[in-house]
């Protein structure tokens, strides 16, 4: 998929189809896409209408990045709510995957984020965020 075709598709309505087209050619998750999206039960559906799991794929360094999509209620800033967005997913990427996709759909806007939190061992083999 070339720039121009990305920066045509990010410009518009958000597409499911595109979007799987994206998650394949560009991030090479064709083998880890789910035959359908699994909904994903949250605490709080005070911001949301539903969330679901589309997948994952493992990069080059053997990490594994989990592709999520969540449909925004239309009265939440989609610009300012960023972080507390993003925290809804929080308990289903920290533990299951070291990275995550998260398109955040509203209506006819969209937002497209990556999240990662990788624990390491330190020289003292103490566990430290990365």
């Amino acid at each position: 998929m070339d720039k121009t075709t990305l920066y045509k598709l990010f410009n518009k309505a958000f597409d499911d189809t595109s979007w799987l087209e994206v998650l394949t050619s560009v991030f090479g998750a064709k083998l880890g896409l789910l035959a359908q999206p699994k909904p994903i039960i949250l605490a709080s559906t005070e911001k949301v209408s539903a969330a679901f799991e589309l997948g994952n794929f493992t990069t080059s360094d053997d990490r594994i990045i989990g592709l999520y999509k969540i449909d925004v209620k239309p009265e939440v800033w989609l610009e300012r709510n960023k972080v507390g967005l993003r925290e809804l997913l929080r308990n289903v990427y920290k533990y299951d995957v070291d990275g995550a996709i998260i398109v955040f759909v509203q209506q006819d806007k969209w937002r497209l984020s990556f999240v990662s939190e990788i624990k390491v061992l330190n020289d003292e083999g103490e566990i430290v965020e990365h």
